[in-house]
């Protein structure tokens, strides 16, 4: 679950009904540096769009309408979440956000985790049947660091 905080101003308040007057203007602060709300709801962005690159991985190998109609609706939640977060950096003075917002901003990283998250699955599948299974080459990447979201790496520019 991501935390996020909500700036509000006297224009804000009276729009919800919860005090101040519609005529008001909205209160202007001065800008602060970057704090520990900026970068939360910065990591907040990037872990959404790092979801959005995995769900985009998800579609690659099925040709499933309904899934695909479901994929597409959790990319766009996904699309409002980091909307809402933008605005709240927007509202909280943070500089703005600058990686890619793309659901195929992580894609390549996305894939390479569900590769070996496939092959250590049918590996364990042959093992359950008795089948022998051919040890891991030298250039595979284990499953802990190919799905290792701190180490996905953007393949698109800003």
């Amino acid at each position: 679950m991501r935390v996020s905080a909500v700036v509000l101003t006297g224009f804000s308040l009276a729009a919800m009904g919860t005090g101040g007057t519609a005529n008001s203007a909205p209160q202007v602060r001065a800008k602060v540096p970057a704090n520990a709300q900026c970068t939360v709801l910065a990591k907040s962005i990037d872990e959404t769009v790092k979801d959005m690159s995995a769900v985009e991985a998800d579609g690659l190998v099925d040709d499933s309408a309904p899934r695909a109609t479901m994929r597409a609706a959790d990319i766009g939640s996904k699309q409002t979440e980091i909307q809402n977060n933008i605005l709240l950096m927007q509202a909280n003075h943070c500089s703005p956000y600058s990686l890619p917002l793309s659901p195929r901003a992580y894609l390549l990283s996305a894939i390479t985790c569900n590769t070996a998250m496939m092959k250590t699955h049918n590996d364990k599948m042959e093992e359950s049947m008795g089948v022998s299974v051919a040890p891991p080459k030298a250039d595979e990447v284990p499953v802990s660091v190919s799905c290792d979201r701190t180490r996905w790496h953007t393949e698109l520019k800003q």
